[in-house]
């Protein structure tokens, strides 16, 4: 659906988006007036196009985070056989600690349900 959009409509939906959805920067940056850019935006094609143009900002960010997460996995576990050969039990543990927390096995937070106390009633004699 993309494909089907002109030139400047693909620019505004970039610019859209890039503005984090600001309408009059948007018309700055495109040459629509700002009731323009508010009046394409509600257009359908350009609704899909900015729907795709989200998906793949995501995809994009989740793939760098991924490879992240990764290459960290990667160089702990290089660590850990350095640290095997040498017996330090205490760096090997802090490593499988790491490792679990990244895989998400550990929290570190808790949540805590506190419940009301009782009211207290005091009567004051004079």
């Amino acid at each position: 659906m993309a494909d089907k959009l002109t030139p400047k409509q693909k620019a505004l939906v970039r610019a859209y988006k890039a503005n984090g959805g600001n309408g009059k920067k948007t018309a700055l940056e495109t040459g629509y007036c700002e009731k323009q850019v508010y009046r394409n935006l509600k257009k359908p094609e350009i609704q899909k196009a900015l729907k795709e143009h989200e998906a793949k900002l995501d995809k994009k960010v989740e793939e760098k985070v991924m490879c992240t997460v990764e290459s960290l996995f990667r160089e702990m576990e290089d660590l850990q056989m350095k640290v095997d050969s040498e017996c330090n039990r205490s760096v090997q543990v802090k490593l499988l600690e790491l490792k679990g927390k990244l895989c998400g096995l550990f929290i570190d937070k808790q949540e805590v349900d506190i419940k009301p106390l009782r009211k207290l009633e005091v009567e004051i004699k004079e």
